[in-house]
């Protein structure tokens, strides 16, 4: 599950609204920090209290960046695996998703310097099993997407990592019915594992880095 896979996943099909817009009341959030997001709607978050295996600190956030990426990428199934190369040591700051018409978003926020870039490969799994140790995660869902972020400094106790910044890992409840549940893990070899639970109605997805601020974005559908 550490390497690769040679497809490219990479595709945006609906048409939404930028991230200062206002965020639904289905949104779900946990970050180990302040927002990245410029929504701010705080009053009509869905606060998802993260069950994070190390005891990482949560805060509640708005909004998935409904409409950024239009046009930029294209669904795939399931069981087509991609990738993106990553590159310098960011970090995974916080994970929220939300529900938008025809499809359901997870957004990992990333946070990193200027020649820090996180990159992805996504393979379809049918365990939710943790890199290198193989271990059974306790993850809801009936399928699972693995996605790796790549380009990330080393950490695992949830709280700082190596190039000093505060980190999310934990889990984060999915805002609809096809994402059941999200699962972050520590960072090791410059990446982290990220597991995405999914409904067995859940068959295609697209995967989007976005920037400013920096962002890795899931849509499933």
């Amino acid at each position: 599950m550490r390497h690769p896979s040679t497809a490219a996943a990479v595709a945006l099909v609906s048409a939404l609204a930028l991230a200062g817009c206002g965020s639904s009341a289905d949104d779900t959030a946990a970050t180990a920090g302040p927002p990245l997001s410029t929504a701010t709607e705080a009053a009509s978050a869905t606060t998802s209290s993260s069950g994070s295996p190390t005891g990482s600190a949560t805060t509640a956030t708005t909004g998935t960046d409904e409409g950024e990426g239009e046009g930029e990428a294209q669904f795939v199934p399931l069981d087509q695996a991609g990738e993106a190369p990553g590159s310098g040591g960011a970090s995974i700051t916080g994970v929220r998703t939300g529900e938008h018409e025809g499809y359901e978003r997870v957004v990992i926020d990333v946070q990193g310097g200027a020649g820090d870039r996180a990159g992805w490969f996504a393979t379809a799994v049918d365990q939710p099993l943790q890199d290198a140790s193989g271990e059974v995660l306790d993850v809801d869902g009936d399928r699972y997407l693995n996605l790796n972020v790549t380009g990330i400094a080393n950490g695992s106790d949830g709280q700082t990592d190596s190039a000093g910044r505060q980190v999310f890992t934990g889990t984060v409840a999915g805002s609809g019915d096809l994402v059941d549940e999200v699962w972050v893990g520590g960072a090791w070899e410059g990446q982290a594992q990220v597991l995405l639970g999914l409904d067995d109605d859940a068959t295609e997805y697209r995967v989007l880095p976005l920037g400013d601020p920096q962002r890795i974005v899931v849509d499933v559908r």
